[in-house]
């Protein structure tokens, strides 16, 4: 199965994404944030924004596949 690519002014920009559903580690409520496409938030900065309002979120590509050892 080969991998779409678009090339179109928005995806190359960054802003074509779609909104993920994350649960707070802290207070277990459900919050959703805009990423782009093969992205997500690594699991130890899931926070929601009224838990740590501060907090900085650290995005990281979605591993697929063969994953290194």
């Amino acid at each position: 199965m080969s991998r779409i690519e678009s090339r179109c002014r928005e995806y190359v920009e960054g802003r074509v994404g779609r909104y993920h559903t994350y649960t707070c580690l802290k207070c277990g409520r459900k919050f959703r944030v805009f990423l782009t496409p093969d992205m997500t938030i690594s699991r130890r900065f899931r926070f929601c924004s009224d838990c740590n309002p501060s907090s900085v979120t650290v995005v990281v590509p979605i591993l697929r596949g063969a994953r290194p050892s």
